[in-house]
């Protein structure tokens, strides 16, 4: 009695657990995540924790070498001849020197896809659009490299750590501030990899063509490092489904024969159990002649020779 009344005073009418809820699990948008998803979370802010500590306390996550001349300042003014002719694709940039041909400047970015979908806000300063454009794909390499490595079927700690080793390079976090064409196209690098993963694994390559062309538009010359290492892997991932394929069917072959083998053991089974079902009244009648035949020619001997029986 006293366990119905607080039960109704906790909540009246109602359970506190929905039938079929798993037992420590909550409704909501956190119950279709897993630990692979909470890790990547926690590396994407561990990334842009980094960009925070190591160069935007000084406030400007860039460079006053090349940042400040070049790659603000060109793609300030990709984005004005954009506004001026209302053209994707101009030919001549006169106020570039004394007028040169917009393409000598596209390894700046003329068609990356960054810098293209900084067209349709114009009231985002170039400047802050490079710099959150930059720690954005920096996080993202952090993140995608993770997913890439975590479907190798590697342990746990092993994933997390490299990971971390490749967020923690040098190389990647100081170009994100300084030469930005070093390593802005390293995400559709990362995303052609799981591309190819996707390609061997569901024969769909949507994912590694359009990785591919987001890569060759971001750095054109990077791109060929990016291809060759991406037909290296194919490679290797096309061999190792050649031998996984065989083994595959090699194991389907020898179940096949077992399982014949086990049929025809069984099918002999059978007929033996189901033999005397099958017997023909002839047959009874045959088996019962030759044993009085038998009975006969014994009784015969007997007569010829009865000194031996």
């Amino acid at each position: 009695m006293k366990k119905e009344i607080l039960k109704e005073i906790r909540e009246p009418g109602k359970s506190r657990k929905k039938k079929g809820q798993p037992k420590g699990r909550r409704n909501g948008f956190l119950e279709g995540l897993t630990g692979k998803d909470f890790t990547a979370a926690g590396l994407f802010f561990f990334s842009l924790l980094l960009c925070r500590l190591f160069v935007l306390q000084y406030g400007v996550f860039g460079s006053s070498i090349d940042w400040i001349s070049q790659h603000s300042t060109l793609a300030d003014y990709f984005r004005k001849r954009f506004y001026a002719t209302g053209n994707l694709f101009p030919d001549f940039a006169w106020n570039l020197g004394g007028g040169q041909n917009i393409y000598h400047f596209a390894y700046y970015g003329l068609l990356s896809p960054t810098m293209l979908l900084s067209y349709l806000f114009p009231f985002i300063p170039m400047d802050l659009w490079v710099m959150g454009s930059s720690a954005l794909l920096y996080a993202a390499d952090a993140v995608l490299f993770y997913r890439w490595i975590s479907k190798k079927g590697l342990h746990y700690g092993n994933c997390l750590f490299t990971s971390l080793f490749f967020t923690c390079s040098t190389a990647l976090l100081y170009h994100s501030y300084n030469q930005l064409m070093f390593v802005n196209y390293m995400p559709f690098l990362l995303l052609a990899l799981l591309g190819v993963d996707r390609h061997f694994q569901k024969r769909k390559s949507g994912l590694l063509i359009l990785s591919v062309l987001g890569m060759i538009l971001t750095s054109f010359y990077f791109s060929v490092g990016g291809l060759l290492a991406l037909t290296a892997y194919a490679v290797t991932e096309y061999l190792k489904c050649g031998t996984e394929n065989a083994a595959y069917e090699a194991e389907q072959e020898n179940r096949k024969v077992s399982r014949n083998q086990k049929a025809g053991a069984e099918k002999k089974q059978r007929q033996v159990k189901s033999l005397p079902e099958r017997v023909k009244p002839w047959w009874v009648c045959g088996a019962f002649l030759a044993q009085q035949s038998a009975l006969r020619f014994r009784s015969s001997q007997e007569s010829f020779f009865p000194v031996f029986c």
